[in-house]
């Protein structure tokens, strides 16, 4: 589709396909991304990089090594690093150059304050706007603008809470800066995430749809289901089933979510749901509402797996902590020795204080978000592998993600079969297979979209 154009507008044609798929995983409107800010200071965690890079890749055939995401890279230097991977010749006259802001510009910080930026910039019809320049004085807005900011700012605390407190003008503006305004718009944040049960989607006051549930995948929140959740009809409410911190076995979990999702929804047949480790969180907690006595209408398995047994668990480990010291040798550059023969034999709280020592310089090199991530995903998929899963004879539909994933740790427990393991314990299975897609972008487009198509008319068809 580049053949023929000039090379302005390939670069520009390539840089927006970039910007959309790094917008379309992070959760942005492509208009609205920094492109000076590193992508590690959006949020990005490993788990993010690599849907990334898949998208990437499938957009542009591309093979994106994942340190040029990981390492600091910003938006626009993706975007050059694409173009020029392409083979696309730099434009002999260069474009003019971007005004830069102001010596008193504060950019955004953090998710809050960027929301807090998108939104006076949309209301206002301007770019670049400070999160400290005043709304009024600086910024020229009035007061049919601030009241279009209430509406706007409480829209967003009702998708977080079911049940936001209301805000007024006087209380939002007493200082009329994002920054002030994302105070709110970060504490809503920051109190949803300790609540278990999550809203994704607020239902409407007119619907009368019952809602779906969807567990968190491995070391993540259910914030990676807003995609799919938007997808969804308008009247479809989304809840997200929120991970605890202290990582308990995977029947403790699920224990735990009955008791919030009866409280949640005290009357009718519960839709569940989740992807990768969530949806094993999903299957359990099915099995415990049904001997609570609750129906379960489905448990929806988004390319959800049950690893293989193993013969030796601590030979397993010590492979899988090994080939990580590779990957983050590779990926961030790094030189931290740690070996298979170093860790075979130790057991396995043995082998994580190893880990642990030899991992403790990184701290200073890594994304705080990136080193959580790796952590929580440890601890999650421990529990996973753990679980002994017991049968269900409700409905489940295994949305099948067929394509090889490209693991930046391969262990052979993970190798399954077509029915990820679900087949001699579900008597009632339907396998759909999304074409295409692989367990890492399974959640984002294309994939997404027949994923979403599909649920919907289940449930349409189940209400």
């Amino acid at each position: 589709a580049l053949d023929g154009l000039d090379p302005a507008t390939a670069r520009m044609m390539v840089a927006a396909q970039v910007r959309h798929r790094i917008a379309a995983v992070l959760g942005f409107a492509p208009e609205r991304l920094d492109a000076s800010v590193p992508l590690t200071d959006l949020g990005l965690d490993s788990l993010v990089a690599v849907r990334i890079k898949s998208g990437i890749e499938h957009d542009l055939g591309l093979t994106v090594p994942a340190s040029v995401l990981l390492r600091g890279a910003s938006v626009k230097a993706l975007e050059e690093w694409a173009a020029d991977e392409l083979g696309l010749p730099v434009p002999a006259v260069a474009a003019p150059p971007v005004a830069e802001a102001g010596a008193g510009y504060v950019m955004p910080r953090d998710a809050a304050e960027r929301l807090a930026v998108r939104i006076f910039e949309d209301v206002l019809g301007l770019d670049r706007v400070g999160v400290t320049a005043d709304f009024f004085n600086e910024l020229g807005g009035r007061d049919h603008h601030a009241d279009e900011i209430v509406d706007r700012v409480a829209a967003e605390l009702a998708r977080q809470a079911a049940k936001p407190k209301p805000i007024g003008r006087d209380e939002l503006f007493a200082v009329p800066t994002a920054e002030h305004v994302a105070e709110f718009i970060r504490a809503a944040d920051e109190e949803a995430a300790r609540r278990t049960v999550r809203p994704l989607k607020a239902a409407k006051p007119s619907g009368n749809r019952r809602p779906i549930f969807i567990a968190h995948p491995a070391g993540g929140t259910t914030a990676c289901y807003r995609p799919l959740a938007d997808l969804l009809d308008d009247d479809q409410p989304v809840f997200g089933l929120e991970r605890f911190e202290d990582a308990p076995p995977v029947e403790e979990r699920a224990a735990r979510y009955v008791r919030h999702l009866v409280e949640a929804q005290p009357e009718g047949a519960f839709r569940l749901g989740g992807w990768s480790f969530g949806g094993v969180l999903a299957y359990e907690t099915a099995r415990g509402l049904r001997r609570a006595g609750r129906e379960v209408e489905f448990v929806a398995l988004f390319d959800a797996g049950l690893p293989r047994p193993v013969d030796d668990e601590s030979d397993t480990l010590a492979r899988r902590f090994s080939a990580f010291a590779d990957y983050i040798n590779e990926t961030y550059g790094m030189d931290v020795t740690l070996t298979y023969e170093e860790l075979s034999g130790l057991d396995e709280e043995a082998q994580f204080a190893l880990v642990m020592e030899r991992a403790a310089p990184l701290v200073d090199h890594i994304p705080p978000a990136a080193l959580t991530h790796q952590l929580t995903s440890h601890q999650d998929t421990r529990s996973l592998e753990a679980y002994r899963p017991g049968p269900y004879g409700g409905r489940v539909i295994l949305y099948r993600a067929p394509e090889e994933t490209p693991w930046a740790v391969r262990d052979a427990r993970y190798v399954l079969d077509g029915t990820n393991g679900f087949g001699d314990l579900c008597p009632d299975l339907e396998i759909v297979t999304i074409p295409g897609t692989h367990h890492l972008n399974l959640l984002d487009p294309p994939g997404v979209d027949v994923l979403a198509a599909h649920l919907e008319r289940r449930l349409t068809a189940d209400r």
